[in-house]
């Protein structure tokens, strides 16, 4: 399973195989902001992950040429900007349409 870490020294993005362990696909010690948008290729060989507030986004892949696999967290988070009802489980509850932060998910 594939994550994003939301700021600070452990911005990036992490994993964690079948037993649990905990692996850092990418970190940087000079971008610090939110990592976001995390996606795969449709052929899974790539995976794209955006500093936010950098406005920096990065092609991975393997040196070895195989494809990522495993699952990334399907999470969307949205403000509530004051509207009230509607929405999507998991969305805030607002259902404001405005995604400031956005975690893709596909299955390898």
């Amino acid at each position: 399973m594939y994550f994003t870490e939301e700021g600070g020294r452990d911005a990036g993005v992490h994993a964690r195989d079948k037993r649990g362990r905990y692996y850092t696909i990418l970190e940087s010690p000079v971008y610090q902001d939110e990592t976001t948008g995390l996606a795969f290729s449709p052929d899974g060989k790539h995976m794209y992950v955006a500093y936010q507030k950098n406005g920096i986004l990065f092609d991975l892949w393997r040196e070895d040429g195989l494809p990522f696999h495993g699952l990334t967290l399907n999470v969307k988070y949205h403000h509530d900007y004051g509207e009230v009802g509607g929405g999507n489980a998991g969305d805030g509850g607002g259902g404001s349409g405005r995604d400031d932060e956005e975690w893709g998910v596909q299955r390898q």
